[in-house]
């Protein structure tokens, strides 16, 4: 469906804390270390994607998810498909110039609502599959009331992810 002009891949550092460590001491603090060859792969990966020409990037201090928002960012008007399982890139979402593949199970009531948002605004399913079923702009609003159990972020108190889904729905975002 997408032929790409080219290809770029985003890493993080393995084993190193970014930004978000300095700002929540819990951040990501449920995680195990990586494996002792994890970086040994990882260093392999890149250079079999560099051999094929996708130029990869990373920073240290940053996650792949904030140096695709840049390149996202800096595209300009140019059409951008992120390949990636991270919700963060959900933001990023921009219908017909900014999409986003990713596989993962549905739930039939929002995929019913992904479906109909789609159709009124002639994306080229650029929600992820498994979906909130809510717009790119809702995202930053749904993680502040869900929170993010992956990230070990807190949401508000007796809010998960179906009540927040359920209050954006009805009520747009947050004040």
């Amino acid at each position: 469906q997408f032929t790409p002009d080219h290809v770029e891949r985003c890493w993080a550092f393995v084993g190193k804390q970014t930004f978000r460590h300095d700002l929540h001491c819990d951040y990501k603090s449920n995680r195990k270390p990586a494996e002792p060859g994890m970086l040994r792969c990882i260093r392999e990966a890149w250079a079999s994607l560099t051999g094929h020409g996708v130029r990869s990037w990373a920073v240290e201090g940053f996650e792949g998810d904030d140096l695709i928002a840049s390149l996202v960012e800096s595209s300009g008007e140019e059409t951008v498909v992120m390949a990636g399982n991270d919700k963060d890139l959900r933001q990023l979402i921009e219908g017909g110039r900014v999409a986003q593949l990713l596989s993962a199970k549905w739930d039939d009531e929002q995929r019913k609502y992904v479906n109909q948002w789609q159709n009124e605004h002639s994306l080229m399913r650029t929600i992820p599959p498994d979906g909130w079923g809510i717009h790119p702009y809702q995202c930053v609003d749904f993680q502040c009331l869900a929170g993010d159990s992956v990230d070990r972020i807190r949401g508000a108190d007796g809010i998960g992810e179906k009540r927040a889904w359920l209050l954006l729905r009805e009520y747009q975002d947050l004040p």
